[in-house]
């Protein structure tokens, strides 16, 4: 939280409902919790409910190639 320090706005920001929020998706399977991507790389479809990875779909793509 160094960065933080003397930075009452940006820290009421980070933190909601006392937990530390990174901006990072992630999917807990039960045992693990795998980091999956930044919430900031994600784009929103046209319909504007979907939130969609570029990085997942071109592996894939890359995959079925």
């Amino acid at each position: 939280m160094l960065g933080y320090y003397r930075e009452p706005e940006q820290t009421a920001e980070a933190l909601k409902d006392g937990w530390f929020h990174t901006g990072d998706m992630a999917n807990f399977d039960g045992t693990y919790l795998r980091f999956t991507r930044s919430k900031k790389e994600s784009l929103k479809t046209s319909g504007g409910k979907i939130y969609v990875a570029p990085q997942v779909m071109e592996i894939s793509f890359k995959e079925q190639a």
